[in-house]
């Protein structure tokens, strides 16, 4: 009886025992969090992502803040390969030519030619070859010219350069028959006027050191530079060399307000030393204040 009593009393134990787990188990079943939520303390909150829980909770944005200064330059970079060369442009307008070719001795293109007036015998007239002027002579009294207006009033001191190229040939050579440089001026026969007013350049005249410098020879065809010589003054002739001659400078000091009317190249006259002599003028440059440089070819 006794020992059923202790039974009795053990399966009450464990019935409460057991009443109690139950019990503790259903309370703990009521407070489980729903899925997404876990449990913090006596709350159930959100779960955290894992960005949430890498990062953490985000702070107050800044404000921004001043703009920083410009930095230095940077070093330039290499050359960069040349590109490739472009079009040609168009071709220029040709620019104004000094060069003039004389193809016609009628006065259109500048000068004209003239033939003396000796009685005895026909004068040559100078015609055009592909050579320039050409004239022949068969006496020494004949002669002829070809003469310019290009330069009319200019005065004799605005003369700055006086060019020509000439030569002869004569058998046998009288070393006289180079043609010779002219310049008139106001009141000469040549323009109309009543007397002799003008000045030559005569190559078989020419000295150095008072020597005669030997310039006219046959078949020596050459250019003259009339300013680095000497001039007669009224003397064609030569008649009055010994007074009548001055070197360039001191024939413009002398007489440079002198007006040009007429130029001229001209050919015989010169008795023996022009007789059966045949000339030729290839070109003359002239230039003058206000005249620019012009080269005067003669020839086809």
């Amino acid at each position: 009886m006794r020992y059923a009593k202790i039974v009795a009393a053990a399966v009450a134990i464990l019935l409460l025992v057991v009443a109690t787990g139950a019990l503790a188990a259903q309370k703990h079943r009521a407070k489980e969090c729903p899925t997404g939520k876990h449990r913090n303390g006596t709350k159930c909150v959100k779960n955290k992502t894992a960005a949430a829980r890498n990062l953490g909770s985000r702070g107050s944005q800044n404000q921004q803040g001043d703009q920083g200064q410009q930095g230095n330059d940077g070093k330039p970079g290499p050359e960069g390969k040349p590109g490739p060369e472009g079009k040609p442009g168009p071709e220029g307008k040709p620019g104004p030519s000094n060069v003039k070719q004389v193809t016609t001795l009628d006065g259109s293109q500048g000068w004209f030619a003239t033939a003396g007036d000796e009685a005895e015998v026909q004068d040559p007239v100078p015609t055009l070859t592909s050579d320039g002027v050409r004239t022949v002579f068969s006496t020494g009294t004949q002669y002829a010219s070809i003469r310019s207006n290009v330069l009319d009033g200019k005065t004799f001191g605005e003369l700055s350069r006086v060019d020509y190229s000439a030569g002869y040939t004569q058998v046998p050579d009288q070393h006289g028959g180079t043609p010779y440089f002219r310049v008139f001026f106001d009141g000469d026969y040549a323009c109309g006027g009543t007397e002799e007013h003008r000045v030559i350049f005569s190559a078989n005249t020419q000295r150095v050191n008072g020597v005669y410098a030997n310039l006219s020879n046959s078949g020596d065809y050459r250019a003259f530079d009339v300013t680095a010589g000497s001039i007669r003054l009224n003397d064609d002739a030569g008649a009055e060399e010994a007074t009548s001659t001055y070197g360039w400078d001191a024939a413009q000091a002398a007489f440079g307000d002198e007006v040009i009317c007429q130029i001229a190249v001209s050919m015989g006259d010169g008795g023996a030393y022009t007789a059966g002599a045949t000339t030729d003028v290839g070109s003359v440059e002239l230039e003058a204040q206000g005249f620019p440089l012009t080269i005067y070819n003669f020839g086809f």
